[in-house]
């Protein structure tokens, strides 16, 4: 495009009307600001006559509009032409560059965005945290760090399929951004991981965004074709109290968040200075059971069951301990969720399964003919191949599927998807091993599940067999369980029998089987032998 002195314009080229929707007939013997966008002020068009005076060329980033009032960006450069000294024409070359510039923005929004929420990512997020810092900092303001953190998400996605699981992390983020203010910011880290700053807060305020957050993410989400509930754990930390930087505030939401999930999912943590010392201790155990994989600190213990009405061992249980080097034996509860959540779980649970294959085959080689029962975690059940695990751990050790009970937690039942629990349990029963529900009665599941699976027994739980003598409501439960077992033609244990009258009862009722301190502590497999041979007690 070529102005005269006064700029006027007298000729554009066959390019300028591509780009601009203008023809020149149009525009010559205009000016050039028909062509402005609105995007600039005043003093962006005073620099820009100023560097043409001074040094006569100006060259930059210039929004304009074409013909039909579309806005789009140009990489112009404007020369002075001089003849004797005096201004003749200017001359401006541009070009388009749109399409650069959406590609420029693209690239931005993928460095800086997660592609499936369209929330901050990663990157963006310790950004925005670092200037929220600063703000606060100068100002002597309060800010909370939350993380956030859905529980059981790895098994919607595993039961569900990874598209649903997709779907739940788009309406959880959805969720999030309409509960926080609009100054706030809410990112996704990776997985099923939320952060959100609140800046300019309080603890109160923080803490009441944090239950409006549990209340309406463990709300219903009604996806495409399925309606899932998945709730939040939820680590709150604060500047300055919790840390005065970044990386320590973070880590400190983190452990909050972590410390939620230990005491029960579904709620929410402020940091404490304890929690750094909970966290350091369990990153050591984490560290530790991987080494007690590595140098086969693990053994089995066994427990009998006992026919009610006979008293003569019917089967095993299969227990893990681990023997510490420092301290020990160490009983489960100290670390299997853990295990659980690290995903050890599969190794160890590996492990612990053909050891108990091999120990049965011994035994059933000395003529015993008793199943040995081994507990499976949710987290097994749903890695990849499991039921070829079990059928290449019967092969390897050549024991009989028959020999063989499988235990299940009744927990693992709710929230599943029905279809693949009942295939992956059908085609355990085709090889011939059992199935039983443990710790039944403790989950609050929907007991049609008990018709519709191929179960084989049902375990009492414990704390319905503790108050037998004496309380009635235990009593009345343990009742319909024996009655609603008996319909169904499903044998049932109960745990943790240890006196004569919880016996009495189990037998008044028609309880099939039991186990418990009063007949047999686990014990190991030696004794266990011993134990079979003279049918008793331990």
């Amino acid at each position: 495009m070529v102005t005269d002195s006064q700029n006027l314009i007298i000729s554009v080229n066959p390019a300028f009307t591509e780009i601009t929707g203008f023809l020149p007939e149009e525009v010559i013997g205009k000016r050039p600001n028909i062509f402005q966008s609105g995007k600039h002020s005043y003093s962006f068009y005073k620099t820009m006559w100023a560097s043409l005076a001074k040094t006569g060329r100006w060259c930059g980033e210039i929004w304009n509009k074409r013909k039909n009032g579309e806005v789009h960006p140009s990489w112009m450069s404007i020369n002075t032409i001089r003849i004797d000294g005096n201004i003749s024409n200017y001359v401006a070359v541009y070009n388009d560059i749109s399409q650069r510039k959406q590609a420029d923005d693209y690239i931005y929004k993928l460095a800086h965005y997660d592609t499936l929420t369209g929330l901050p990512n990663r990157l963006l997020f310790y950004d925005r945290l670092q200037v929220a810092l600063s703000h606060a900092s100068r100002h002597q303001l309060v800010l909370a760090l939350m993380f956030i953190d859905l529980d059981q998400f790895k098994r919607i996605n595993d039961t569900l399929g990874h598209s649903v699981g997709d779907e739940l992390l788009v309406s959880v983020a959805k969720r999030i951004q309409e509960t926080i203010r609009k100054s706030d910011t809410v990112a996704r880290l990776g997985g099923d991981e939320f952060v959100v700053i609140l800046t300019d807060t309080t603890v109160a305020a923080a803490t009441q965004i944090a239950e409006k957050l549990i209340t309406t993410l463990a709300s219903v989400h009604h996806l495409r074709h399925h309606h899932v509930v998945s709730t939040p754990s939820i680590g709150i930390a604060f500047y300055p109290d919790d840390g005065e930087d970044a990386e320590t505030l973070t880590k400190n939401a983190d452990a909050a968040m972590y410390w939620a999930k230990e005491s029960g999912r579904n709620g929410f943590k402020l940091y404490s200075k304890e929690l750094t010392q909970s966290s350091q201790q369990r990153m050591h155990l984490e560290a530790e059971l991987r080494m007690a994989l590595e140098h086969s600190q693990f053994e089995l213990v066994y427990q009998p069951k006992f026919a009610v009405s006979s008293k003569t061992i019917t089967g095993v249980e299969a227990l893990l301990r681990w023997q510490h080097p420092e301290h020990g034996l160490i009983s489960p509860e100290y670390f299997l969720n853990l295990a659980e959540e690290t995903g050890l779980i599969i190794a160890i649970g590996s492990w612990a399964l053909k050891t108990a294959c091999v120990q049965a085959k011994q035994w059933h080689d000395l003529g015993f003919d008793i199943k040995v029962a081994v507990n499976i975690s949710a987290k097994q059940l749903h890695a990849p191949g499991f039921v070829e695990s079990i059928q290449q751990a019967l092969h390897d050790t050549q024991l009989s599927a028959y020999a063989l009970e499988l235990e299940f937690p009744e927990s693992l039942f709710i929230n599943n998807d029905f279809d693949s629990l009942s295939r992956i349990l059908t085609n355990l029963k085709k090889l011939g091993i059992a199935i039983a529900v443990d710790d039944f009665g403790t989950s609050y599941s929907c007991l049609s599940y008990l018709k519709r699976l191929p179960l084989d027994m049902l375990k009492i739980d414990k704390s319905f067999v503790k108050g037998l003598a004496t309380d009635t409501e235990d009593q009345a439960i343990i009742q319909a369980i024996l009655t609603l077992a008996q319909a169904l033609n499903l044998k049932t244990v109960a745990e943790g029998v240890e006196t004569h009258e919880q016996a009495m009862f189990l037998l008044d009722k028609q309880c099939s089987d039991m186990q418990g301190y009063w007949l047999s502590m686990p014990v190991s497999a030696e004794k266990l032998q011993w134990l079979i041979w003279t049918g008793k007690g331990a």
